[in-house]
């Protein structure tokens, strides 16, 4: 309070405002009908703003839209996939990266080096080899001809599929 007038101060209207007056100034509130018409004074355009913001962010929440949890979660989702592909491709680059630093040198081989012509013993013997392996497969497998089986030309396939498409 004031000692001159004894009515409350700007700064102790403010107090009582905000619900932080002092109980000596809250006690002369209580008595004093000049201040209590300026509390009302103070607190009228505050009220109206309350009541006038209240109003319109209540009308704005009404047409705003409602976001769904499915549309969220799955954006949550997709940004999860996609975090775990990225880190997945880095460990890898790292691994390889390592992998690469850790390995033994690679011997080079110089490309003017040429290896000589076969001769004629490892012909021959070669050659031995591959009648050797031709034999076994001809005693092993029954040919298509034994098995009453003839080559298929172009067009009987075609006739082949023309058929099982009309099935």
């Amino acid at each position: 309070m004031n000692t001159n007038d004894l009515h409350l101060t700007e700064d102790q209207l403010d107090d009582h405002l905000i619900g932080d007056l002092a109980a000596p100034a809250a006690a002369h509130l209580a008595a004093c009908a000049l201040c209590t018409a300026r509390v009302a004074e103070a607190a009228s355009p505050i009220a109206s703003f309350q009541s006038v913001s209240l109003a319109w962010s209540e009308r704005l929440s009404a047409t705003a839209p409602i976001p769904s949890p499915s549309a969220s979660r799955a954006l949550l989702e997709r940004r999860l996939v996609w975090s775990m592909a990225i880190a997945l491709c880095a460990a890898g680059l790292s691994l390889t990266g390592i992998s690469h630093r850790s390995a033994a040198p690679v011997p080079t081989v110089a490309a003017s080096t040429r290896t000589a012509a076969p001769t004629a013993a490892e012909l021959s013997r070669d050659n031995q080899l591959l009648r050797t392996i031709d034999s076994e497969l001809d005693a092993s497998a029954e040919s298509p001809a034994a098995l009453g089986l003839a080559p298929v030309s172009t067009t009987t396939r075609a006739r082949a599929a023309n058929t099982a498409y009309q099935d």
